[in-house]
C-alpha cells in the first residue's frame, strides 16, 4: 500500500529533471556465512536482486537478476513465488515490513490488547515477527512456570522449616562432633599402645623364637638318639624274634618230650601194675611151692608131676623176674633220657629269659622315650 493514488506520482519531478519516465527500485539479497573474527563471506552464486520500474502510464514492471545472470522481466506472481523460495518472505500477507499505508493505523493502537482477539502492538509485532505460533507453548510453560512456583514455594517453607530444625539439631551435632573427637583421641591413644604392645610382643617373640631354635637343636639330639634308640630296638626286636622262636622250638620241643616222657610213664605205670601182678603171681607160686613141698609126702605119687610143674613155675619166675628187670631196666632209661632232655631244655630257657632281662629293660626305656618326645 502507497499513500499516493497513482504508481506515475512516484515518478521524480522536479526542474532539474522535468522529464523522467519512470521510476525503479532494486532490492538486493545474499547469502552469507558468519565468521569468528565478526566479519562474513558471502556465497558464490547467491544473489538475487529484484527490480519494479514505475511508469508514467501508471503501469510497474518486474525484474529479476540471479547471480551472475542477465536481469530478467518477471511478474509479480513469479517475484511472491521466488521471495517466499528463496528469501522466506511472505508478500502476501504483508508483514516483512511496516507499509505506507499502515504507519497512521499502526500509531493507534493500544501497547497490548485488552481482551483475546483484540489486536495490540504487541500481538502486531507477534505476528509480523512469527512469534505468536509459540502463544500456547507459552502459555503451558506459564502454567509450568506457575505449577514450578508453587513448588518452590513447598520447597522454600520445606527449607525453612529444615533449617529451623537443623538450628535445633546443630547443639546435639555439636555435642555429637566432641564425643567423635573424643573417641578418634581414644582410638590414637589405643592404637599408640597397640604399636607398643606390638613392640614388646616383637621382641619376645625374638627370644621365643630364639628358645624355639635352641630346643629345635635339643629335639634333633633326641630325635637323632632316639633313631639310634629305635635302631637298637629294631635290633633287639629282631634278636628278640629270633629267640622266641628259638624259644618256641624248644617249648614245641619240651612239649613233644614231655608228651613223650607221659608216654613213658604211663607205659611204666603199666610195667608197674604187671610187675606187681608178676610179683603177686611169684609169691602165689612160691606159696604154692612150699605147699607142695610140705605136702610132697602125701602126694609122693604125683611128686613127678608136681616137680615138673615146680620146673614150669620156676622157669616161669625167672623169665617173670627178668622180664621184670629188663621192664625196670627200661623205666630207668627212659626216666634218664627224659630227664636230660627236659633239663637240658629248662636250662636253655632259664638262660634265654636271662638274655632278655636286659633287653626288656631298652624296650621300656625306649617307649618310654617315644611317649615323651610324641608329647612334646
Amino acid at each position: 500500500k502507497i499513500r499516493l493514488k497513482k504508481v506515475s506520482e512516484l515518478i521524480h519531478n522536479s526542474d532539474s529533471f522535468p522529464d523522467l519516465t519512470y521510476a525503479k527500485v532494486s532490492v538486493n539479497f545474499e547469502y552469507i556465512i558468519d565468521l569468528p573474527n565478526g566479519n562474513y563471506e558471502v556465497v558464490e552464486g547467491s544473489q538475487l536482486r529484484i527490480s519494479r520500474v514505475a511508469h508514467k502510464n501508471n503501469t510497474s514492471d518486474y525484474y529479476i537478476k540471479e547471480g551472475t545472470q542477465k536481469e530478467r522481466r518477471s511478474k509479480k506472481d513469479e517475484v511472491t513465488a521466488l521471495l517466499r523460495e528463496r528469501c522466506n518472505i511472505d508478500i502476501d500477507h504483508n508483514r516483512f515490513l511496516i507499509l505506507q499505508g499502515e504507519v497512521e493505523s499502526i500509531s493507534m493502537m493500544k501497547p497490548k490488547g485488552q481482551t483475546e482477539h483484540e489486536t495490540g502492538i504487541l500481538e502486531y509485532l507477534e505476528d509480523i515477527i512469527g512469534s505468536n505460533q509459540f502463544l500456547p507453548r507459552i502459555a503451558e510453560t506459564f502454567q509450568e512456570v506457575e505449577a514450578a512456583a508453587e513448588i518452590v514455594t513447598s520447597k522454600l517453607h520445606r527449607a525453612k522449616h529444615i533449617e529451623k530444625e537443623l538450628k535445633e539439631l546443630q547443639k546435639p551435632r555439636d555435642e555429637a562432633q566432641a564425643y567423635l573427637d573424643l573417641e578418634v583421641e581414644k582410638f590414637n591413644k589405643q592404637a599408640t599402645l597397640v604399636q607398643c604392645h606390638r613392640r614388646e610382643t616383637l621382641r619376645s617373640v625374638d627370644s621365643i623364637i630364639q628358645k624355639k631354635d635352641e630346643l629345635e637343636g635339643t629335639v634333633a639330639e633326641e630325635e637323632n638318639q632316639l633313631n639310634t634308640q629305635l635302631e637298637e630296638l629294631n635290633k633287639a626286636e629282631k634278636k628278640y624274634k629270633v629267640d622266641c622262636a628259638r624259644i618256641e622250638k624248644a617249648t614245641a620241643e619240651a612239649d613233644a618230650a614231655t608228651k613223650e616222657f607221659r608216654k613213658y610213664e604211663k607205659r611204666e605205670t603199666t610195667l608197674v601194675a604187671e610187675l606187681k601182678n608178676l610179683t603177686k603171681e611169684q609169691k602165689e607160686l612160691s606159696g604154692r611151692f612150699k605147699k607142695a613141698e610140705s605136702s610132697t609126702a602125701e602126694m609122693s605119687c604125683n611128686v613127678e608131676a608136681w616137680n615138673e610143674q615146680v620146673a614150669n613155675l620156676e622157669r616161669t619166675i625167672e623169665e617173670l623176674s627178668a622180664k621184670t628187670e629188663s621192664h625196670e631196666k627200661e623205666v630207668e632209661d627212659v626216666q634218664d633220657s627224659v630227664r636230660d632232655k627236659t633239663a637240658a631244655l629248662q636250662a636253655e630257657m632259664e638262660k634265654k629269659q636271662q638274655e632278655l632281662v636286659p633287653w626288656n629293660k631298652k624296650i621300656s626305656e625306649s617307649k618310654a622315650a617315644v611317649e615323651l618326645a610324641n608329647s612334646e
